[in-house]
């Protein structure tokens, strides 16, 4: 069973300061794990090994930290929510997530309607899962979202 983490349209991406209609895409998310925690960006460290042959050595290289990725179950309102925020795939924006999921000190945050959110700039929209559409006309899809680092 899924907990509407934001019971409101709390998070969103795209552009937050254009007027224009499909430039910010406002959407809820959906957490299947425990309601106080929330998984951070992802950042894997690059690392090669190399065992030399007959003996206990190993040479290790450290090649730097990977890209930060973060993969939510979004739930958008409507059908043309979620068409906007099928055409943000692979641009660059503002993601807005609620302040108490973010770990990141680049954010803003910013009070929206008497909450604060954070708004994350310089996100990737990678790649959306397929779209479940739900009876009440929400679409839920899985969006994974890049950033280059933590700065």
């Amino acid at each position: 069973m899924s907990t509407l983490y934001t019971y409101r349209l709390l998070a969103g991406f795209g552009d937050a300061t254009s007027a224009e209609v499909g430039a910010f895409v406002e959407f809820a998310i959906l957490w299947d794990g425990d309601t106080a925690t929330m998984p951070g960006w992802e950042q894997p460290s690059q690392v090669s090994t190399y065992h030399v042959p007959g003996g206990n050595t190993n040479l290790i290289f450290l090649m730097g930290l990977g890209e930060l990725t973060r993969t939510f179950t979004v739930l958008c309102p409507t059908k043309t929510a979620y068409t906007h925020l099928a055409a943000l795939q692979q641009t660059q924006g503002t993601l807005r997530v609620p302040a108490a999921m973010n770990e990141l000190s680049i954010a803003t945050e910013v009070d929206n309607a008497g909450t604060l959110v954070a708004d994350i700039p310089d996100v990737v929209l990678v790649s959306l899962s397929a779209p479940g559409v739900w009876t009440d006309g929400c679409i839920s899809t899985q969006a994974a979202f890049w950033r280059e680092g933590r700065d």
